[in-house]
Parts: structure tokens; C-alpha cells; sequence
């Protein structure tokens, strides 16, 4: 009799164990599967969201950077595509003034140029590891700069463009490893929104380089300062905004840009994985940069120039044969000896030395100009002449 009662006891129990069984297994085929980034600890998901784009090789992106004034607002757009694993990027950067911003003070954001006028509207730009290519819309032909190109005055190499976090490194991408501490909520969609606020320090290695306006607008005061942040991330777990309000790092310098009073920018992401097309192409004339942009000091008179090198400085000049669209001609230049005469007294004698030389030199290196009888001067500063010995008077006409 025991083994009887037995034998149906142990059956019982062997299949409620199985049944147990069963049903662990059951729960843990449900269980959702660890998400890429939410799960990760909150402060680790902006970093971990930052590897996931990058992971799927290419993106195409726009950044705006906002400059309010009290003259009206001023934009720098940039619309490209990223290529992560191969270090490439191409897009376009164009200026964008209200229509009451003085033009005068343009250049002031879009880069000095041959008369106050000329300041660069827009550049396309081609890039990779080894190369970057420079367009001016309204040039027919590319610049190629490589790392053997030095022509930079005083200011950042056009190599700068290079990022360390994505190829292109004047986007927010660049700030993103910075982050160390947020706050987040959901988004519409399943996505999330991190909010932090980066101090001054970190934005200071990035942030210069969107603009030379911007590197005219921060000092070491604003160090301390923190500027708010977010990034949004989709329910994929990548990233496809970043905000970022730059306006407590502003310091209210006297000059063409103290009206400024707020910077904020804006970078969208879209089209993970899409195929990389450079837009606009390499094609047309591609000149090497290496031999066709010069110190304003160095070119020739009788050359003609555009002032659209890429770099943002006027003292660095494309020289192109006349036949060529260009801005300028150097039709003369004047060479200083001894000790630093004053900047009254170079400024005349600069000016006189150019009027003199207008009525010398051929007939045809000053026909072409827009304004017949006008002509520029341009005369070494009191640092220039004592450190770099530049002590050269260049006179040049405008030819647009």
C-alpha cells in the first residue's frame, strides 16, 4: 500500500515541477531585451547614445547657429553629411543677415574680404582624413589644403575643421563627450531628452571654432560661465538633436560686435545609414592651396586675387589669373625701413605712397576697377612691424 500511494505523490510532483519549469521559461521569453542605451546608467546614456550614432556609419546633419542683436538676427547654416568610420564629410556653410543688418558690419561674421562688402555668403567644403577642399559658391574652382599647407595669420589652420569626435568638428557633436551629469525625460515617440549645463572650460575648446565671430565674442571670462544643453535621442537610441544656449558665455567687447545679446545653436540629425554622396562633388578646376594662397604681403603687383580662402582672413589671398572672377588687384606696394613711425603717420604716408603709385603703374592693373580713381591701402600693423617684419604698404583696387 505505501508503494502504491507513492508512486502517484511522486508523479504529482514531478510534473509540478515541470510545470514550474515551464513557466520560468515562459517569463523570461517575455522579458523585453536590455535597450542599447536606457539601460545603461543615466549619466553613461549621452556618451553611449553618442557610440550608437556613430555606429551607424553615416548621417546627414544642419546646424544653425543664432546671433541676436538689436540690429536684426545673423545665422550660419551648415548642411552636410557625416561618413563616421571613414573620417569624411562634406556640406555647405552659408551666412544669412536680416535684411536691416547693416552691411557694413557683415564681415565681421562671415570673415574679412577685399572691402567691407565682400564678406564670404557661402562655401562648400569636402573633406577627409588627408584632405580638405574648399569651395567658394561664387569661385569656380576648389582649394586643396593638406597637412603640409601652412597658411594661416595668426588664427586657426583650415585643418582645424577637423573633429576629434566626428569628422567635421564645428558641430555639438564635439561637446557631447563632456557631459557628465543630466537629467532626462521621455519625448514623444519613445525617445529621451538629456538636460545638463557644460561649463565654459570644455565649451571653450569647441565652441570657437563654429565662427570667428564667436572666438571675437568669448574670453577667459567666461571660463566659469555654463551654457544649457540638451540632447534628444530617439526610441532607437540615437541622436538626432542638440541645443545649446552659448549666451552666459558672451563677454560685451566694444566693436562691431558688441551689439550681440545671444548665441544659441542648433544641430539636427537625420538619415542614419544612408549612403555618402558628397554634395556639391569635386568637380571643376581644383587648385593647390600650398601655391595659390598668399600672404597679402607676398602677392605681386599686377596680380589679381579673390579673398576667399576658406579661412575667414582677408590677409590671406587667393592669387587667380585675371581672366578669373575676382575681388581685387594689387596694383603696388611699398616697403618700410627703421624704427615704427606711428600709426598716424604710416597711415599718411601709406596713403600717399599709394595715390603716387596709382597714376605710375600700367593702365591695366587698375582699369578693372569698380570705382575708377579709389583705391585700398593696407599698412603693417605696430606688431607686425616689430615681431613678424612685415613692413610692407600694399595698394590694390576692388574689381567687383
Amino acid at each position: 500500500m505505501i508503494r502504491q500511494l507513492l508512486r502517484p505523490v511522486v508523479a504529482l510532483l514531478g510534473g509540478a515541477l515541470l510545470l514550474s519549469g515551464c513557466a520560468g521559461a515562459d517569463a523570461a521569453a517575455d522579458k523585453p531585451p536590455a535597450h542599447r542605451v536606457f539601460s545603461q546608467k543615466l549619466n553613461a546614456q549621452p556618451i553611449r547614445a553618442l557610440e550608437v550614432s556613430k555606429a551607424a556609419g553615416t548621417v546627414s546633419f544642419r546646424q544653425v547657429v543664432t546671433f541676436g542683436s538689436s540690429q536684426g538676427a545673423v545665422r550660419l547654416t551648415s548642411n552636410g553629411q557625416l561618413d563616421f568610420p571613414r573620417q569624411r564629410a562634406s556640406f555647405v556653410r552659408t551666412w544669412g543677415f536680416d535684411g536691416r543688418y547693416p552691411v557694413s558690419q557683415r564681415e565681421s561674421f562671415a570673415g574679412d574680404a577685399l572691402g567691407a562688402d565682400h564678406a564670404a555668403a557661402s562655401q562648400a567644403v569636402v573633406m577627409d582624413r588627408q584632405l580638405v577642399h574648399v569651395r567658394p559658391v561664387v569661385a569656380g574652382y576648389w582649394l586643396k589644403y593638406d597637412r603640409a599647407t601652412i597658411v594661416q595669420d595668426g588664427g586657426q589652420s583650415i585643418m582645424d575643421l577637423r573633429g576629434k569626435t566626428a569628422p567635421y568638428g564645428e558641430t555639438l557633436l564635439e561637446s557631447v563627450p563632456g557631459i557628465e551629469s543630466v537629467t532626462s525625460k521621455p519625448t514623444p515617440g519613445g525617445g529621451r531628452a538629456y538636460t545638463t549645463r557644460l561649463d565654459g572650460q570644455l565649451l571653450h575648446r569647441v565652441v570657437p571654432h563654429l565662427t570667428l565671430a564667436l572666438a571675437d565674442l568669448l574670453d577667459e571670462q567666461s571660463l566659469g560661465a555654463r551654457a544649457a544643453f540638451t540632447l534628444v535621442v530617439d526610441r532607437t537610441g540615437r541622436i538626432v538633436r542638440v541645443d545649446a544656449d552659448l549666451t552666459p558665455l558672451l563677454t560685451h567687447k566694444p566693436g562691431a560686435l558688441s551689439k550681440v545679446h545671444s548665441v544659441r545653436v542648433a544641430l539636427e540629425l537625420s538619415q542614419y545609414g544612408a549612403a555618402y554622396t558628397p554634395r556639391p562633388g569635386l568637380k571643376g578646376r581644383i587648385l593647390d592651396a600650398g601655391q595659390v594662397v598668399k600672404g597679402l604681403h607676398e602677392v605681386k603687383p599686377g596680380s589679381c586675387v579673390a579673398s576667399d580662402t576658406g579661412q575667414g582672413y582677408w590677409t590671406q589671398l587667393v592669387v587667380v589669373p585675371c581672366g578669373w572672377p575676382h575681388q581685387g588687384r594689387i596694383y603696388a606696394q611699398r616697403e618700410w625701413s627703421g624704427t615704427y613711425p606711428g600709426e598716424k603717420e604710416l597711415d599718411r604716408e601709406s596713403i600717399q605712397a599709394c595715390d603716387d603709385a596709382y597714376a605710375r603703374v600700367p593702365s591695366g592693373w587698375t582699369a578693372g576697377s569698380r570705382e575708377p580713381g579709389k583705391f585700398w591701402t593696407h599698412w603693417p600693423s605696430e606688431h607686425a612691424w616689430r615681431t613678424d617684419k612685415r613692413r610692407k604698404t600694399t595698394c590694390y583696387v576692388l574689381t567687383r
